[in-house]
């Protein structure tokens, strides 16, 4: 039997969390993610994980991609290891005031590396929606000192 099959089956709604409130759109929050991983595998982690920020105007770009490895035991006596790569690309603009570019591009990429196990991580989740609400940009003067503050963490993190 494959991840696929073994995880062939619905999320927990308690796994879940819908936002923007009322919109219909689900996801599962990094910590019931990490939970979730650490009850199912017998070890996980990531590697190669790399991250880009372009600074294009007033908006910061961030793209990060990542390789999640896991090891899985079907108690059968059969232990077999996966690797699966994620990746999430976005504008900070979306998440003000969180300035942690780098850390919010690991857990959406580790997100969406995880919905290739199966159904139970996420697999199809949203598929029914023929649109899904984005966000507006937010633009305001609020966001140039994030964006500076970001710019100056990241130097000093780099050297």
């Amino acid at each position: 039997m494959n991840l696929q099959e073994h995880f062939n089956y619905e999320i927990s709604e308690t796994d879940l969390k819908e936002f923007p409130s009322g919109s219909g759109v689900f996801h599962i929050p990094i910590l019931n993610l990490k939970q979730k991983l650490s009850k199912d595998f017998l070890s996980w982690g990531t590697e190669n994980v790399k991250t880009q920020i372009i600074l294009r105007g007033n908006e910061i770009i961030t793209s990060t991609s990542l390789e999640l490895n896991l090891v899985f035991d079907d108690m059968e006596g059969n232990i077999s290891q996966h690797k699966f790569v994620g990746a999430f690309t976005f504008k900070d603009s979306r998440y003000v005031p969180n300035d942690d570019l780098e850390g919010i591009g690991i857990s959406e990429a580790l997100k969406n590396a995880s919905k290739n196990i199966g159904r139970a991580y996420g697999l199809f989740l949203n598929s029914d929606l023929s649109y899904l609400p984005t966000y507006t940009d937010v633009k305001s003067e609020t966001t140039k000192p994030n964006i500076k503050k970001t710019i100056t963490k990241i130097i000093k993190d780099k050297s």
